[in-house]
């Protein structure tokens, strides 16, 4: 078996997934369908491109920005699958903009092997004010849910904002995984019952952005 089967096996199953979804688009074409759909494809992608790099198809430097903005697109996608159909237009350009956008960028300058750290943490603080708008305006104001968000939010980005200094990569991991982690909040208040598939697809993103930083970063130790 040579080294690069299981990278094959993984990347046919979620084509597969892919193609599964789309049938259930073309049958169903609702928004949340389009989006889950959209986002297992950005996954497909994510694996897509490391198995290119494995077989040197691609440079590193594309295959080192598509392992982390293909997870950033395909979170952003599933969270806003499990968004109400009435979502703002406003919070719309919010979440890409003042979400969205700033994780793209932080990678990128990663990628792109930028020492300033100062640019690093102002990304941090847009994301953190971004989801705090969101999350005063688009939830319900109560004090269970702001204290929710200081505590699985809040604090931990203000501590990778201050370990931002000496350890850059831990933005990248802590975007990532609130990014997972807050879609699997969603889509168990989306739905709104206690069944064997929404607990596990709820758990399920929280251990997705538990691995997501471990997928991009060691992915070229191992090809």
């Amino acid at each position: 078996m040579f080294p690069q089967f299981q990278r094959i096996v993984t990347l046919s199953v979620m084509s597969i997934l892919v193609g599964l979804f789309y049938w259930i688009y073309q049958r169903d074409r609702q928004q949340r369908a389009r989006l889950w759909m959209l986002g297992w494809a950005a996954i497909v992608v994510h694996f897509g491109g490391m198995l290119l790099f494995a077989f040197k198809l691609i440079p590193s430097r594309l295959a080192d920005w598509s392992a982390y903005a293909t997870l950033i697109f395909g979170a952003a996608a599933f969270f806003l699958s499990v968004c109400r159909p009435r979502t703002t237009v406003s919070a719309r350009l919010v979440f890409w903009i003042g979400a969205v956008a700033p994780a793209l960028a932080y990678w990128t300058a990663m990628v792109f092997e930028a020492q300033n750290t100062a640019f690093y943490r102002g990304l941090l603080v847009v994301e953190l004010a971004a989801a705090a708008w969101m999350i005063l305006r688009h939830t319900e104001p109560s004090i269970r849910t702001v204290a929710g968000w200081m505590a699985t939010g809040l604090l931990p980005g203000l501590w990778v904002f201050y370990r931002a200094g000496t350890h850059i990569e831990s933005g990248m991991d802590y975007l990532l995984f609130e990014g997972f982690a807050i879609t699997g909040w969603r889509y168990w208040k989306y739905f709104r019952r206690v069944t064997p598939g929404v607990l596990l697809t709820s758990l399920s993103f929280v251990a997705w952005g538990s691995c997501a930083g471990r997928w991009a970063s060691t992915y070229r130790a191992t090809t």
